[in-house]
């Protein structure tokens, strides 16, 4: 478990360093943003007067404008405490008082005062409004500001920005090596065969494997396994290698067992001098077995994916049929 932590902390290290740009900017808007908001925050605290203990007992208005002040009250009255979070108003216009007779309850009529005492704030014109401690029925009230979570949501930006970023590129590696996979197995049964038949014609396997390699890489639309043969061809010339210790380290590194086989094959008729055209005979009828068998399971995947829009048709259709029965009824 340890080990796998490890692993994969240095995996993430390694894509922070690869993605330095991003995360720069990441971070930078993240900080951006968390300046901005403490700033508001800052420029806010202007509104609320405190006493000697922290607590607040009155807000102040700024100018003439319009302005709204998030605020959590707590009232208390013989036992009975309620929480509340409200939002004062000030308009300099008086309130109109809309209250209502409702059903006798204890927490209600806590309420219901709570309500009438921020009519009557809202409808203050002063410029430094009191905030009681208690009402007129000798319920206590504690008024504070109510807890601002922008800021930490600015920091969570980061962590959040980090793994999203760092998902999409893992989900981009991820469809790219099953596209150069089905590329793979899609290729390997004509490559298979054009090497029987050149190697049958009297070329051998260098001689036929560069003549496949260049025409695949002359054609207009390259696929994958194209551009793989090219790399392979290309670097056996660049090292002075020979194509099977290509072939060899291109299979360890793509890890497909089917290309891995097809190497192997090649690699004992070279070093062994095994028999090639008998084994890559038998190698043709499974590769292309396989690829019929794998045609045959996307395309039941295919079916499968399209049989939900093709409900939706078959109910419009219905729909569209039958509405012409259900209007004249």
């Amino acid at each position: 478990m340890k080990f796998e932590w490890k692993a994969k902390t240095k995996v993430f290290r390694l894509f922070c360093r690869e993605n330095r740009r991003e995360v720069f900017l990441l971070c930078l808007g993240a900080i951006i943003l968390l300046a901005l908001q403490l700033a508001a925050d800052l420029a806010g605290t202007e509104r609320y007067i405190v006493d000697d203990r922290g607590r607040l007992t009155a807000v102040r208005r700024e100018a003439e404008e319009e302005m709204s002040l998030p605020l959590h009250v707590r009232l208390e009255k013989d036992g009975l405490e309620t929480e509340e979070n409200v939002t004062v108003y000030l308009s300099g216009e008086e309130a109109e008082n809309l209250s209502e007779e409702k059903e006798t309850d204890p927490l209600q009529e806590l309420k219901d005062g709570l309500e009438e005492l921020l009519s009557e704030i809202e409808g203050s014109s002063d410029a430094v409004i009191k905030l009681p401690g208690h009402l007129s029925d000798g319920t206590k009230i504690t008024w504070t500001r109510q807890k601002d979570l922008s800021a930490a949501g600015c920091i969570l930006l980061i962590p959040l920005g980090l793994f999203f970023l760092y998902r999409s590129r893992t989900e981009k590696e991820k469809q790219e090596r099953e596209r150069q996979v089905s590329s793979v197995r899609r290729g390997l049964p004509g490559f298979n065969d054009q090497l029987l038949l050149l190697m049958n014609s009297g070329l051998i396997f260098s001689d036929a494997f560069t003549r496949i390699a260049e025409g695949r890489a002359g054609r207009k639309e390259k696929d994958d396994f194209s551009a793989i043969l090219e790399d392979m061809l290309r670097r056996s010339r660049e090292t002075g290698s020979s194509l099977i210790s290509a072939m060899e380290s291109c299979a360890r590194g793509l890890g497909i067992r089917e290309f891995s086989r097809l190497t192997g094959i090649l690699a004992d008729n070279q070093y062994k001098g095994v028999d090639l055209a008998g084994k890559l005979e038998a190698e043709s009828e499974i590769l292309w077995n396989q690829r019929k068998k794998t045609a045959e399971e996307k395309g039941r995947a295919a079916e499968t994916k399209l049989s939900f829009p093709l409900a939706v048709l078959l109910l419009v259709l219905i729909l569209v049929t039958a509405a012409p029965a259900i209007l004249q009824m």
